[in-house]
């Protein structure tokens, strides 16, 4: 036993402890040699490392030398500037163009819904009126009074002027201009009110011929009527009308009416005087038939057909009123999708904007 003590403590034979486990290879840093993260480093092992008193070397990346920085050209640093404010103020500027613009585009449909409004009355007035139809129809009738007939003449030429004045700025207006459908129902009903209305010109010129060519005929009846013996001087005045008239077919008709009627009333008024006993009464009786004969025959081939001569165009029975009407819905119904509520010209209710 002895023995076996003294073999062991001196190094070889079993182990003082016992018989010891075999746990194979073992992981690294445990036995000999340098052992990473463990001491320092060793001789022979990594790189090399500083003498004694010396420091270490930086650790990581090796460290590049600084260079100076070398200022920045004034011409460089100006076109920098120059850009970076350009590029700025193009940003500005579009921002600008973003809230601008649509408000600048956006149709202002206000003053046309306003004149619109304040025309429909005159447009209505204008579907019932029978002015100018009323000028022609009446233009020889000898019952139909100066006062009235007058009423008529002037009457017609009264539905130009302001109206069609009127009609032309509301054309010209932005809600109408610049909305194709508006528009488009504004020239149609212009279509309408042209015929309504007849041709303006022409209109013009043929009322004061209307009322020339009535006169006549209430002159006619007044001095002459059907009286065959009047006096020379109302015949005379009678036909004066046509002839101060300076219209070249009234003028040529009178002085040939004139005429022969004068010669019909001689020879009315010679056979009148004859007692029935004289022997030349047939005579004078076929004298005086054949006369007034030739002056009927003369008014009935050389009366001139006025209202044919100066024919004014209006038409009954147009249906401006209703176009007018189917115009301005279109007008409402738009200003009403772009209404500002600081017009103040229609109504809101629940979001809902109502334009009468």
């Amino acid at each position: 036993m002895e023995n076996n003590q003294q073999n062991n403590s001196a190094g070889g034979g079993v182990p003082p402890y016992g018989p010891q486990p075999n746990y194979g290879p073992q992981p690294q840093g445990y036995g000999p040699g340098p052992q990473p993260g463990y001491g320092p480093p060793q001789p022979g092992y990594g790189p090399p490392q500083p003498g004694p008193g010396q420091p270490y070397p930086p650790q990581g990346y090796p460290q590049q030398p600084m260079v100076p920085k070398q200022p920045m050209d004034p011409e460089t640093k100006k076109k920098i500037i120059l850009f970076s404010c350009l590029g700025g103020g193009v940003l500005v500027l579009g921002i600008a163009a973003l809230i601008i613009l649509p408000a600048i585009f956006r149709v202002n449909y206000r003053e046309a819904y306003v004149l619109a409004k304040e025309l429909k009355p005159e447009v209505s007035k204008l579907e019932y009126s029978r002015n100018c139809k009323y000028a022609v129809d009446n233009l020889e009738d000898r019952y139909v009074d100066e006062e009235t007939y007058n009423k008529y003449v002037n009457g017609c030429l009264e539905m130009g002027g302001e109206l069609s004045d009127k009609l032309a700025a509301l054309k010209e207006s932005a809600g109408v201009a610049k909305d194709e459908n508006v528009n488009k129902k504004f020239d149609e009903f212009m279509v309408k009110y042209n015929k309504a209305m007849g041709d303006r010109e022409a209109v013009e010129k043929a009322m004061p011929i209307y009322k020339v060519w009535h006169e006549y005929w209430l002159a006619f009846r007044t001095n002459i009527g059907n009286s065959w013996t009047v006096d020379d001087s109302k015949i005379k005045a009678t036909f004066k009308i046509l002839a101060d008239s300076g219209v070249p077919e009234l003028v040529e008709f009178g002085t040939g009416a004139e005429e022969k009627f004068l010669a019909a009333a001689k020879a009315a008024r010679e056979y009148d005087a004859a007692s029935y006993a004289a022997s030349n009464k047939t005579e004078l009786r076929n004298k005086r038939d054949a006369m007034q004969k030739a002056y009927n025959d003369y008014v009935s081939e050389s009366r001139p057909d006025v209202a044919s001569l100066y024919p004014i165009g209006a038409e009954e029975g147009s249906g401006v009123g209703d176009a007018y009407e189917t115009f301005y819905r279109a007008l409402a119904d738009a200003y009403a999708q772009n209404y500002n509520e600081g017009d103040g010209e229609c109504t809101k209710l629940f979001e809902v904007v109502y334009c009468s």
